[in-house]
């Protein structure tokens, strides 16, 4: 029975079906575009720097409390170009083995078997950022 309850309802379906329909096909047009885009240039992918920001972004950040794979911030949330340092220190005690005292990974610094006073000695974190 077509009431005119009905008819609306039913002309409403079909509107938000189209409207579906019309978004589907403007995210496969952009999609589309994404893959025949040419990729950046390597002086821009490439910059100095990068590599390492990326690197320490793999940790949380002790100083701002910034999650793993989130960029560090400072006051009022303003995002930082570059992560604080002691997570760069942190990054390095969880992935690599330090030169100096022979500490494992995820093993905090140790000098005369105390814990060492600015938690990793300085060629660890060297030895953390190269690739």
């Amino acid at each position: 029975m077509n009431t005119p309850d009905n008819d609306a309802r039913m002309a409403a379906g079909i509107a938000s079906i189209e409207a579906h329909e019309r978004a589907l096909a403007v995210a496969q047009r952009f999609d589309a575009e994404r893959a025949q885009a040419r990729p950046a240039p390597p002086e821009i992918t490439n910059r100095p720097g990068r590599a390492e920001r990326r690197a320490a972004e793999r940790v949380r950040c002790p100083y701002c409390k910034s999650a793993a794979g989130q960029p560090c911030h400072g006051p009022h949330q303003r995002v930082l170009a570059k992560p604080h340092p002691s997570r760069a220190d942190a990054y390095a005690v969880q992935t690599t083995a330090c030169p100096d005292c022979g500490a494992k990974p995820g093993e905090g610094c140790r000098n005369a078997n105390n814990p060492y006073g600015a938690v990793t000695h300085p060629s660890r974190v060297t030895a953390g950022r190269q690739p």
